[in-house]
């Protein structure tokens, strides 16, 4: 108890956390086919593991808990997904005037890396959250979300593809995090606001794409030096950087999305490097999800 006369949050994390693991873990209920309990088995293992590694060290460090902000995240505003082509455009165009481009927030402590796979025979998608300690990188919790795609595949309209699974992903962290990295572009993009814009208006969250390949716009080749940078143009605009994050490697594109300045997205990026091209948040959740697609695929 604390000096509310209520339980202290200490203990009841821990308790909520362990519960957590056990319950991730896979069922042993006599109704549950063979094919249901592998691919649960899959899909939570490394999530229970986690899980269980966070309970042990609340309960070994109770100044732990300032750290951890135990709360659903939830979108600040709704947005329609069933919409036509041209509809999602038009409201492109709108949410773009809400993107805020400069530094917005204050310490980051929670980095969290964002990315989706999906089984092109069934539409089964799976999106995967990573949440990260800051600046150490060392893993606190993933969550996942599955469900099949409901908007078809338009360039330039990948955010009404991905993002209602995504926004469920976020939906399920207990750890808020304090900067989103997503797999994809912000200002980069036909109408100046891709996935990475989108994700971050939604939570109102200070947001970057880390995309691996062009979308729109000119650029000269930075130099073969790691951490050599060049000037992402599109209509005349600056709307990224190219960052070459290892030598003689192919470069990534770094774009705002969300309150954030194009310097401090640069810098935050290679801060999140490892010494691989792709940032680790982006690089384990494209990990996490295609291990996700790989089990189900195995037995479907």
């Amino acid at each position: 108890m604390n000096g509310t006369g209520r339980p202290s949050v200490g203990s009841g994390l821990s308790a909520l956390l362990i519960a957590r693991a056990v319950s991730a873990a896979p069922s042993r209920q006599p109704r549950r086919s063979r094919k249901e309990t592998f691919f649960l088995t899959q899909c939570h293992v490394r999530e229970a593991a986690i899980v269980r590694q966070i309970a042990s060290a609340f309960q070994a460090n109770s100044s732990a808990a300032p750290g951890l902000e135990f709360k659903r995240m939830r979108p600040v505003m709704s947005c329609r997904w069933d919409l036509e082509p041209p509809e999602a455009m038009r409201l492109q165009e709108r949410l773009r005037e809400r993107v805020v481009l400069e530094d917005r927030f204050e310490e980051v402590r929670f980095v969290a890396g964002a990315d989706l796979a999906f089984d092109p025979e069934t539409g089964i998608a799976f999106a995967g959250v990573i949440v990260y300690r800051f600046p150490q990188l060392v893993e606190v919790e993933r969550r996942m979300a599955r469900r099949k795609l409901r908007f078809p595949y338009v360039p330039g309209l990948l955010s009404f593809r991905e993002s209602p699974l995504l926004v469920a992903a976020f939906a399920r962290l207990r750890t808020e995090p304090d900067l989103i990295l997503i797999d994809g572009h912000g200002r980069a993009h036909p109408r100046l606001f891709g996935i990475a814009c989108h994700i971050g208006v939604l939570f109102d969250k200070p947001t970057i794409g880390c995309a691996k390949s062009l979308l729109v716009g000119e650029h000269e080749q930075p130099a073969l030096g790691a951490g050599s940078t060049a000037a992402l143009d599109f209509r005349g605009e600056r709307v990224g950087t190219v960052l070459r994050t290892r030598e003689n490697v192919k470069p990534i594109y770094v774009t705002q999305g969300h309150r954030i300045s194009l310097v401090s997205a640069v810098r935050l990026v290679r801060r999140c490097l490892d010494g691989f091209r792709i940032p680790k948040p982006t690089r384990e959740a494209d990990h996490y999800v295609r291990d996700l697609r790989r089990a189900y695929q195995a037995e479907k």
